[in-house]
């Protein structure tokens, strides 16, 4: 196994928004890990996410990411829902064409990056299978599950790291 490559697997500075510091970040679209200068802080990102309550769903998701995420839309707009609409309106989205590589040929298909403020998930170039419909809107209602306060839970359990 080869040594730790920054430039291929760039993670968040520490103190960046939405409490993501030290977390691994998507490239940026040319690969490189640019987002950040010298002393780690984050620079401007033109691949900024969408957050859905004010902006829509992003433009450049596949489409069946996008159907995903309508129904998803559609099921939590219905009343006895409604305690999920709150983060919903502010999760954040972003498409990545890159890949991240864990090694032996694992990548994911999406990162969530829970934040009591609105979490983050990037979809990345794998998610695009040969899935049916039904398959991507589990898989779109997963990752939405990693933005609520419950995952926080397990998740400090697991670890014993604190959520903010």
């Amino acid at each position: 196994m080869g040594a730790f490559d920054p430039a291929k697997h760039p993670k968040w500075p520490a103190g960046a928004p939405d409490s993501q510091g030290g977390q691994f970040r998507p490239r940026d679209s040319d690969g490189s890990a640019e987002g950040t200068n010298d002393s780690g802080a984050l620079l401007a990102d033109a691949t900024a996410p969408s957050v859905l309550g004010r902006d829509g769903i992003p433009d450049n998701l596949p489409a069946h990411v996008k159907d995903g995420l309508e129904f998803l839309e559609s099921k939590i707009n219905e009343p006895q829902n409604a305690q999920y609409w709150p983060f919903y309106q502010n999760w954040k989205v972003r498409y990545d064409d890159g890949s991240v590589d864990y090694g032996a040929g694992k990548h994911p298909l999406a990162i969530t990056n829970y934040s009591p403020g609105g979490s983050l998930t990037t979809f990345y170039q794998d998610v695009t299978r040969d899935w049916t419909p039904e398959k991507y809107r589990f898989f779109v209602a997963h990752e939405f599950a990693h933005t609520l306060p419950e995952k926080c839970r397990d998740a400090t359990r697991r670890t014993g790291t604190e959520c903010e």
